[in-house]
């Protein structure tokens, strides 16, 4: 009984610290894009940022497109979190308003808010992981093994929305799900373009609640 628990643990300690390795390279690898850019991205460069032999980048990763696109699905876990509590707050407004009964007007007014807080703090407090993610979105558009991984990611995101919108009472909950992530994606890169000591909450919100009164029949009587 003893022998192959002996034999084994070996296997599991090497397996953890290639996992351990192989986890370094791709945290470089994102340090690197989001401090230089994805064009700044070499196996050499990556081998010093993470501190470890040149041989190591390409052991685990077989090219260049291998190392981004698994960086970016690395990154994407790392956000789940953050994003997943901005969809956990969207369907409480749907739900807690409806519990009480409360108006179209009131309810775009509260979406409106939620989602515009969530814009403002993504480019305000986490504006590396929005640089790295329209990096990813724009070296999709020629790396197609990444272009397959940033589509799957973004599909996760459309199919909460659809859910939201089913939840807010959309007539079309899939058509303004493909709406509503396109009109986020626009605001959040228009955010980080802007000036972030004059970034207008407001101008935001603005825009949100135009869309919602057309999305969810806003100006409709209840």
């Amino acid at each position: 009984m003893s022998g192959p628990a002996r034999t084994g643990a070996p296997a599991v300690a090497l397996r953890d610290r290639g996992q351990r390795r192989r986890l370094e390279i791709l945290d470089a690898a994102l340090r690197i894009m989001a401090r230089d850019g994805l064009r700044a991205v070499s196996h050499r460069a990556v081998a010093a940022e993470a501190g470890v032999p040149l041989a190591a980048t390409t052991y685990y990763f077989s090219d260049l497109e291998d190392l981004i696109t698994e960086a970016f699905l690395h990154w994407s876990e790392s956000q789940l979190r953050v994003v997943g509590a901005f969809h956990v707050a969207a369907l409480d407004v749907v739900r807690q308003l409806g519990e009480r009964h409360v108006g179209r007007p009131g309810l775009i007014a509260a979406l409106a808010d939620t989602a515009s807080d969530y814009v403002v703090d993504q480019v305000l407090n986490h504006r590396p992981d929005r640089v790295l993610e329209f990096a990813f979105l724009h070296e999709a558009a020629r790396l197609p093994r990444l272009r397959a991984a940033v589509r799957e990611r973004q599909l996760q995101d459309r199919r909460f929305l659809e859910q939201f919108h089913a939840a807010a009472g959309s007539p079309d909950p899939a058509l303004d799900a493909q709406i509503s992530f396109s009109l986020l994606l626009g605001l959040e890169k228009a955010a980080l373009l802007a000036d972030p000591h004059a970034l207008d909450r407001d101008s935001v919100r603005e825009v949100l609640v135009h869309y919602l009164r057309n999305a969810l029949g806003g100006n409709r009587p209840d």
